[in-house]
């Protein structure tokens, strides 16, 4: 998929979720010949949103503790 210019993409977990746990949370692969950086977000209910960190691109690892986002809340979404 390309999403071009200042294209967003959200992603739904529809038969599982995600949670913060120790260690990276998120890995994030671009393909192509160029990398770019993105701002990631991640929601329970994909109206509320909470900022889970930027990458530069090419393969990329969020770890949402850094982030200080709750172990207890179960992540459905990322944009």
């Amino acid at each position: 998929m390309s999403l071009g210019c200042k294209g967003g993409l959200t992603v739904a977990f529809t038969d599982n979720g995600f949670t913060n746990l120790p260690g990276y949370d998120l890995y994030i692969f671009e393909v192509g010949s160029s990398k770019e950086a993105v701002k990631v977000e991640v929601s329970s209910n994909g109206i509320d949103w909470l900022f889970a960190g930027n990458i530069t691109g090419g393969k990329s690892a969020i770890d949402l503790k850094t982030e200080n986002i709750s172990t207890e809340t179960i992540f459905y979404y990322v944009r």
